[in-house]
């Protein structure tokens, strides 16, 4: 078994460059060019900026938690009413145009 080559930061991010114009995914792009993906998720976010943009856009008076209830109209669940048809659905922009949602219909 062969030891990929160390990179400094320099050529880490000319390789993150390449991806990025590259419109290939960074899995995708890894595997093309004989890439560690553990070892480029660990670079990219740190040479983009981008390592505590969740952290740090976050305000410090902001909970960390927020309850979500499936109240309806006039105070009841879908739980407490098995006739009703609502469902819940949550999502989420996540930036760099991923999207997570969950739903769940009642």
């Amino acid at each position: 078994m062969s030891r990929r080559p160390r990179r400094n930061a320099t050529q880490w991010q000319q390789l993150i460059d390449r991806q990025s114009q590259s419109g290939s995914s960074a899995a995708a792009f890894c595997r093309e060019n004989g890439l560690a993906y553990a070892s480029f998720m660990y670079w990219r976010p740190r040479l983009t900026g981008r390592e505590n943009n969740v952290a740090s856009s976050v305000s410090d008076t902001s909970p960390e938690f927020i309850e979500l209830t499936d109240d309806l109209a006039g105070g009841r669940s879908a739980r407490e009413d098995p006739s009703s048809t609502a469902s819940l659905v949550i999502e989420l922009d996540l930036g760099s145009g991923i999207q997570l949602r969950i739903s769940r219909a009642h």
